[in-house]
């Protein structure tokens, strides 16, 4: 899933013969072969679809590409770009109808500490308050923290990602704070500088100061 937003200057960095600065006539010739090249793209991705796959474009502006390229049929309208593609992409397909209508968005966390318990302590403050009965898209949250730290599923640093809506964004948040009052009472842990823990979503980031465990 390559981004092919600018293809030219793409093939030109990674393709191009080590040219990276624009050139009328190479980059004539350049622009003929992605164009054949996106083309024939298409014809597999038709062959594919006709056999039954499902295709859905991840946000890298491919069949947009292909119909700058001459493919026309791939128009919704059949004459421009105005009405999108024939093909859905992600969120059209996903996130759109299965999130973000119900109000569901983006809600990250990550453990500056970059320890693996610090993580781990975060994961069970977020099953305390993530109730699996209340949708379906709680259900899959909760199944997903329940078995990040067994499928060592990290993103980045130390890092979870759920889609939460704004009633259960706050209790997420609430659960972590009780989590973090009963960690520094405890004689056998601290609170380090900077804060190992920091919130973020889509419309703001908000950081908390929290635990990490002593050695031992």
């Amino acid at each position: 899933m390559g981004a092919i937003d600018d293809a030219l200057k793409g093939l030109r960095l990674n393709g191009g013969g080590g040219i990276t600065e624009p050139n009328p006539l190479a980059d004539a010739r350049f622009k003929a072969l992605i164009d054949q090249s996106l083309r024939r793209h298409w014809e597999c991705f038709k062959t594919l679809t006709g056999r039954g796959a499902w295709f859905l474009e991840y946000g890298n502006s491919i069949m947009e590409a292909m119909f700058d390229a001459g493919v026309r049929e791939l128009s919704r309208n059949g004459r421009d770009k105005k009405d999108g593609f024939i093909f859905p992409d992600f969120i059209e397909a996903i996130t759109g109808p299965e999130l973000f209508d119900r109000g569901y968005g983006p809600f990250r966390w990550v453990c500056l500490s970059g320890r693996d318990e610090d993580l781990a302590r975060t994961d069970a403050a977020a099953l305390e308050c993530i109730d699996p009965n209340r949708s379906p898209q709680d259900r899959d949250n909760y199944n997903w923290i329940r078995h990040a730290g067994e499928n060592n599923l990290v993103i980045g640093t130390r890092a979870r990602m759920l889609y939460q809506d704004a009633s259960g964004k706050l209790p997420l948040l609430a659960c972590v704070e009780t989590a973090e009052q009963r960690m520094a009472a405890s004689p056998t842990s601290r609170i380090p500088a900077p804060s190992p823990i920091r919130f973020s979503n889509t419309a703001r980031s908000i950081a908390r100061a929290t635990w990490t465990s002593s050695a031992g």
